[in-house]
């Protein structure tokens, strides 16, 4: 029977199928041809076919296992079929909508707020857009969806249950296989968890078997790649690398540079890594070293650029920070028309989420919730300011709260303006609300 309720639930579920199947239509149901997507396809084609794993792919890293694995699992099923792993992102896109919906439903007590906050997610283009697109960010969403879901859970609730905490730390276990930057970001939950919750019996006990859970999660890979690379990673050599491409002084031209289309964009500084290898082979050698070798040679490269350089380097983290939180794509690389339409939805996303954050803030039963946002948000920022930072990345650990946040405030408006002033209230005193 269809009932009030299930409308509620399933009506973001159906909107983002339909926004998911119009970004695959309108980006091409065949096409694979994404920032990143040629070592997702080379590594799941190596999965799929040989057993093995890349040792580098177009940047002088090995890929993050999760998303590889994930087309290589669907490629046995369906050989070759980027239709397929669309047709399951969408699915992803959908189930995330669902996930949110479901998050603020703890946090509020309140349906309605929960439909508006799942309707905004399932409203957003551009998780719509990474549902259709090779990349890893959709993937990415679900999964920390998932965990957000799994923390609310645990600061909400009325007893402080260990086992609560073990489902948390296998999410973001697979989560940091599939961008490590997650493993910094298990440990800031686990502890923000404690902290939140430190009058909570247990809840030490459970901060520590999040990241137990999340290193034992990822310890079968760690293992793997030392078994047929000969050292040792958690995740993949990566670190070093990006250290030194997000503190390279001539990244600054790339911020003050007016692109003529967004594939100038992409291929800007694409050979500086390559003249900066070259250099070390001629200085020494580079393509003889070990991996572990190359990747602490980025890394004393990137410290060499702060250190020489700290007032670029400073300019640098400036335009990355904006490029990170501007509600808005860059004017730099796309039309007027597009930066019109991205602030269209992303400006009232920031204005209705804030507004909402602060309504969790001031209540007390939901306080916690707000403050973990706050922690993780800072978390995020300072990593990518550190490393790469761009609205792409920006969307697994912000959005989502976001879109939350939004459901409450535009709620919260709703209740102001359509009811008598006796009924009007803020999410502070407002009673559960049944359907």
């Amino acid at each position: 029977m269809l009932t009030k309720e299930r409308i509620l639930i399933f009506s973001p579920i159906a909107l983002a199928v339909m926004a998911g199947v119009c970004a695959v239509l309108i980006t091409g149901v065949g096409n694979a041809d994404f920032v990143d997507s040629v070592d997702y396809l080379a590594a799941a084609k190596m999965i799929a076919e040989q057993g093995q794993y890349p040792d580098v792919g177009s940047l002088p890293f090995f890929r993050a296992p999760l998303y590889p694995g994930f087309m290589a699992l669907v490629w046995s099923i369906v050989p070759g079929s980027i239709l397929a792993i669309k047709v399951i992102q969408v699915a992803l896109f959908a189930a995330s909508a669902w996930i949110s919906g479901k998050t603020l439903r703890l946090i509020t007590k309140n349906a309605w707020m929960a439909f508006a906050g799942s309707m905004i997610f399932a409203a957003n283009p551009f998780f719509a857009f990474e549902a259709a697109a090779i990349q890893t960010e959709c993937l990415q969403i679900f999964l920390l969806s998932t965990a957000f879901y799994l923390i609310v859970r645990l600061l909400t609730a009325d007893r402080f249950e260990l086992t609560a905490a073990l489902p948390l730390g296998i999410v973001l276990g697979l989560a940091s296989l599939n961008k490590p930057s997650v493993l910094g970001a298990t440990l800031v939950i686990a502890a923000a968890i404690w902290f939140l919750k430190r009058k909570a019996v247990n809840s030490v006990y459970a901060s520590v078997a999040i990241v137990a859970l999340a290193f034992v999660t990822i310890l079968p890979w760690s293992l793997f790649v030392y078994q047929t690379k000969g050292q040792f990673f958690l995740v993949n050599d990566a670190g070093g690398y990006n250290a030194w491409s997000g503190n390279l002084p001539e990244s600054v031209k790339y911020y003050e540079t007016t692109f003529t289309t967004t594939a100038d964009a992409a291929a800007w500084g694409e050979d500086l890594a390559k003249v900066q290898m070259d250099q070390w082979e001629a200085a020494g050698g580079y393509s003889n070293l070990s991996l572990k070798q190359r990747e602490a040679l980025w890394t004393a490269k990137a410290i060499e650029n702060v250190e020489g350089q700290p007032g670029t380097i400073a300019k640098l983290w400036g335009y990355k920070f904006l490029s990170f939180w501007k509600p808005f794509v860059s004017s730099s690389i796309y039309s007027p028309r597009a930066v019109a339409l991205s602030a269209v939805v992303m400006v009232p996303l920031f204005v209705f989420g804030f507004l909402g954050l602060a309504e969790i803030l001031k209540a007390p039963t939901t306080s916690p919730v707000g403050w973990m946002f706050v922690v993780l948000a800072v978390f995020a920022t300072a990593v990518h300011v550190a490393l790469v930072a761009n609205l792409r990345l920006r969307l697994p650990y912000i959005d989502p709260w976001l879109a939350m946040f939004a459901g409450v405030s535009v709620c919260d408006l709703a209740y102001r303006f359509f009811r008598s002033p006796a009924t009007a209230t803020g999410l502070s005193n407002l009673e559960p609300a049944a359907i």
